[in-house]
């Protein structure tokens, strides 16, 4: 920056000889005027200058930047395929891993039904012993009531038996046979 103010000053002291040679004085407004007016042409030419440098960079870092975006875009890319392609591994083994637990959950069904089978099987068979129980003891009861009904014809054939011993006793006493 002093080397520009420097510059501007040397550039104006030209200027004011120039005029002092012609004859003409330069007032301190007018300095200004053309102290600035230089300052200001320098400043934008160094402006333009620098943009023109710093959009040549800009323009060199985009591609830069372009360029290296691509390779990560790429890379990155890479990766995910990676990692797609091993979830699709993973997710395969655990279908494997299902499809066994699948085999093994139509295994315990198919078990549970044959159980329950059996279990209906047994029940059948449960129901048939009291159903045979049942009878049974119908038929001891049956049993007990021809038992009872033979002691009571027992009682009565006994009872009979001795009554008509007693009238054919007293037939043959009265017929005189003994």
């Amino acid at each position: 920056m002093s080397s520009l103010i420097a510059n501007i000053i040397s550039e104006y002291a030209k200027k004011i000889v120039e005029k002092a040679s012609q004859g003409k004085r330069i007032t301190a407004p007018e300095l200004m005027v053309l102290i600035m007016s230089e300052m200001d042409r320098r400043l934008t030419t160094q402006i333009q200058e620098l943009d023109k440098r710093l959009t040549s960079q800009i323009q060199e870092l985009d591609k830069r930047l372009t360029t290296q975006i691509e390779a990560l875009r790429r890379e990155f890319n890479g990766r995910i395929n990676g990692l797609e392609d091993r979830f699709r591994g993973l997710e395969d083994r655990i279908r494997s891993f299902e499809d066994r637990f699948k085999g093994l959950e139509d295994r315990f069904k198919a078990l549970e039904l044959r159980i329950n089978g059996l279990e209906d099987r047994f029940k059948g068979l449960e129901d048939r012993m009291k159903g045979f129980e049942n009878r049974i003891k119908g038929l001891e009861l049956r049993v007990d009531g021809l038992e009872k009904r033979m002691d009571d014809l027992k009682f009565y054939m006994d009872q009979y038996h001795r009554e008509t011993m007693d009238r054919i006793r007293r037939i043959e006493e009265k017929l005189g046979i003994t």
